[in-house]
């Protein structure tokens, strides 16, 4: 009895200068003849070692049509002031596409504009939440029973100045006498803004523990500062003594005699 007939497993769909893998259930000859794959099988017959018979398997690819490249997405412009208009452009890859439709998606694959017209436009104000935000571009073309697609996506940035909230950076704090603080302060902003303490104009350092000392009390300005302009907020610390609250309080005074 002959074997099953060869099965050969590719791609039905391939791109023009595209290579892909052929694979085959059975010890076979495989041949090329242009874009047609032919797999062959040969049995023998037991003892005699005389051919029982063969099978061939075809496989022939549809090719994708020349000009279907990745679409294009633009963010005009990509990296804005909060409060500004962007355009989002999805369009086809090339000059005159083929059949395509074209979507034009949010980060979470909400589909925001459709259609087979190229390009789509989106247009929208840049809030300050809106940074980072992923926009995708998906382009789809129906080649018989499959669909073939291709997508880009792109990021906007919105830039907004600093921003210092009274958890980021408090503004009255009490330190204990001989322990180890730091005068740390956050803030956000786009883009990322340094922070910056002082007191009576002498800078001082913000990152790393020191001891506190009666010298430390007093009130500092700290000023986060980016490309978009810099806000400020003051920090009151007061030092106090640990151990001075445990001291017994002091007797008054005897009034002396005249």
């Amino acid at each position: 009895a002959l074997p099953e007939p060869p099965q050969l497993q590719a791609p039905t769909l391939l791109e023009v200068g595209a290579a892909a893998n052929a694979r085959q259930n059975l010890n076979v000859t495989v041949a090329a003849t242009g874009d047609v794959l032919t797999a062959a099988a040969a049995t023998a017959g037991i003892g005699d070692n005389r051919m029982a018979g063969s099978k061939k398997s075809l496989w022939e690819p549809r090719h994708l049509p020349v000009g279907f490249p990745v679409p294009v997405l633009e963010l005009s412009p990509a990296a804005v002031p909060e409060g500004t208009e962007v355009t989002v452009t999805c369009r086809a890859g090339v000059a005159e596409p083929p059949a395509v439709r074209l979507q034009l998606r949010d980060a979470d694959g909400g589909v925001l504009a459709e259609g087979p017209q190229s390009p789509l436009e989106l247009r929208l104000v840049a809030r300050r939440e809106d940074d980072g935000q992923r926009f995708g571009c998906r382009a789809s073309l129906a080649i018989g029973d499959d669909v073939v697609t291709k997508e880009r996506d792109a990021r906007l940035a919105v830039l907004y100045m600093p921003e210092m909230s009274a958890s980021d950076c408090p503004g009255n704090r009490t330190w204990l006498r001989g322990t180890r603080e730091a005068l740390s302060c956050r803030a956000t902003g786009n883009p990322q803004p340094t922070v910056v303490c002082g007191r009576n104009g002498v800078t001082v350092g913000t990152g790393e523990a020191q001891l506190v000392t009666r010298s430390r009390a007093g009130t500092y300005l700290c000023n986060a500062t980016n490309a978009l302009g810099t806000r400020s907020r003051l920090v009151t610390v007061r030092v106090e003594c640990e151990w001075c609250h445990r001291l017994p309080p002091r007797p008054p005074r005897r009034a002396h005699p005249d």
